[in-house]
Order: C-alpha cells, then structure tokens, then sequence
C-alpha cells in the first residue's frame, strides 16, 4: 500500500509492512512497530545487544531501548504508581504511630524496638509484594493495581520468608560495610576532608554493593507475584537465575534513570553540621534540599519502578513463551 493510499492518522509498521492507526505503533529508533511484531523486534534486541536500524551507527543497547519503553509505558501513568506509594507509605506510617503510642503509655523503650522490629518483618514482605503486583499491572497496561496493593497477606508466610532472607542477606553485607567504614574513618590521618572524601567513597560502594544484593531478591517478589503457588524457596532461586550475569545492566538503567535524585541527596550528606560547617548554614541549606529531593523523587522514583518491572518482564518473557 502507497502513502497515496494511507489515510490520515495511519502509518505502516517497519517490520511486516501493516498499516495502523498511529496510536496502536510503538516509535523506536526509526522503526514503526505494531503489537504483533514489538515483542520479536525486542527479543532480536536482547540478543544482539542493538537494533538493525542503528546497527551502523553506534547502535542502540538494551538500557537505551528499557528506559525509552519505560518513558512511554509512564506517559500519563505517573500519578498511578505514586499512589500504591503514598498509600503503603500511609498504612505503614499508622502502623508505626499505633507502636509508637503503645510505647509511651508503657513507658518502655523496649517495647518501641521489639514492637517495631516485629512489625517491620510482618509487613515489608506482603507490602513489598503488593507494591510489586501494582507496579507490574501498569507496566502492564492492565487497571486496578491501586486494589491489590495489599494482596501481599493472602500469602503472607510465603512473603514473609522472601523479605527475612533479603533482610539478612543485605543487612549482613551492610553491617560489614559500616564495621569497614568505621575502621577505616579511624586510620585516616590525612584530616577531616580526607576523612569525608573517603568516606563517601565508602558509602558509595556499600550502596552499589547492597543494590546488588537486593536485586535478586527484587526478582524473587517479582516472581512470587507470577506465580502465587510457588514456595518461598523457589522464587528465590528463580530470582537469582534470573538476574545472574544481569545485576550491572539494571544498576546501570537505574544509574542513569535516578542519579538526578542522587545529587541533591549527596548535597544533603555533604551539609550535616560537623567541623567543616557550622550549624545553623547545615540547617538552613537541609531544609531547603529536602524539599527539593521529594519532588525530585516523584519523578524519577516511578521511573525506576517500572524500569524494573519491564526488566523483569524481558528476562522472564523467554521462559513463559
């Protein structure tokens, strides 16, 4: 069919040929694709590493094409992945108060930690599950996640064992990197700016390190979502077979989808009060960052979201077809 032919608001698709509405086509690099053929084109992609279009020109790698999918998948969507997390962070936040009035009408410290570790293990997991299955349904493009961010409980010994194990596998590898950090802020000799150069140099690596960690058990939740009736054990090894090999290149999608948050919070660090700045200007300029950072973090906080979920979504697609 000739363009003479098209009508108005119809384009062809780059790979079979088809005509469209240009709403049903995904633009990408030069190329019009249609539902039928996006998932082959993609899955060309994951395995060359570039797409034929710029295959002569520097080509276009996977990050590139994941976060462009994740740009279009939040067209309009934004609002709908902030409110699970207002919502969660709301239902937490009552949680927490109800402790910590508990606490005072006690009149023990005590029973604040107890009370408030049980309650951070009993509800990270379901939560963290609910979150996800919202997230997947509008990575999706499916409606009502807002409804099932609390179908973590449904499953709640299963969930519960996913989030213990993340716990101690991050917690462990945080607590050697605090006992590391502290070891070496005590050798330092070279002064104060020294002192605070190598300990964001640290605290860097502690971050990157514990992403790392987290992110297999991300996958596991992701699993456990799919796949209602599989034991705590099997998601977690589904997880870590999923992103084996794989951890850089997620790291590397949220490196460059957040490091836009990441300047206002290492501003934040730089300021606290100590003896290179004094109180009051450690004050003046955190009360004015943290605002930033928050509206920062609504913008870039649902871009990772679905970032990992579509990342997830091609590393499990192979398996499911």
């Amino acid at each position: 069919m000739t363009e003479e032919d098209q009508q108005a608001g119809e384009r062809a698709c780059s790979q079979c040929r088809k005509v469209f509405p240009e709403e049903e086509l995904l633009s990408f690099e030069g190329n019009e694709l249609c539902a039928a053929c996006k998932p082959h084109f993609f899955q060309r992609l994951r395995e060359t590493g570039v797409s034929e279009q710029s295959a002569g020109t520097g080509g276009t790698t996977l990050v590139q094409v994941l976060i462009q999918r994740t740009r279009e998948r939040l067209r309009g969507q934004r609002i709908a992945v902030l409110g699970p997390l207002f919502l969660g962070g709301f239902f937490s936040g009552v949680v927490l108060l109800g402790i910590l009035i508990s606490a005072m009408i006690v009149g023990s410290e005590w029973v604040f930690v107890v009370l408030f570790g049980i309650s951070a293990l009993c509800l990270v997991g379901p939560m963290l599950v609910g979150l996800c299955r919202c997230f997947l349904r509008i990575s999706r493009a499916e409606g009502g996640a807002l409804f099932v961010i609390f179908s973590g409980f449904s499953n709640f010994e299963r969930n519960l064992k996913i989030s213990l194990w993340g716990a101690l596998l991050v917690g462990v590898y945080g607590l050697v990197c605090l006992v590391a950090l502290e070891s070496l802020s005590e050798l330092s000799i070279f002064g104060d700016v020294a002192a605070l150069i190598l300990g964001l140099l640290a605290s860097v690596v502690m971050v990157v390190g514990s992403l790392l960690y987290a992110y297999p058990i991300l996958m596991a939740v992701l699993v456990a979502v799919d796949a209602p009736e599989k034991p705590a054990l099997t998601c977690l090894q589904d997880g870590r077979r999923l992103i084996r090999g794989k951890g850089l290149k997620l790291l590397g999608m949220h490196i460059r989808q957040g490091f836009v948050l990441v300047i206002p919070l290492v501003l934040i660090l730089l300021v606290s009060p100590g003896p290179l700045i004094p109180y009051a200007a450690s004050a003046f300029v955190f009360l004015g960052l943290c605002p930033l950072a928050l509206v920062i973090a609504c913008f870039v906080v649902p871009t990772l979201v679905i970032g990992s979920c579509l990342f997830y979504e091609d590393l499990a697609e192979p398996e499911r077809g």
